[in-house]
């Protein structure tokens, strides 16, 4: 969906070494603050 952001760049690895990347809201009216994992 174009009211996102493209997806981020992989997070550093945690204490618990998982990696995530996160799609962000870019369109508050649309979506709020909306995060797509």
């Amino acid at each position: 969906s174009t009211h996102f952001t493209d997806w981020s760049e992989w997070s550093v690895c945690d204490r618990h070494c998982l990696q995530n990347r996160v799609k962000i809201c870019k369109i508050k009216k649309k979506c709020g603050t909306t995060i797509i994992r």
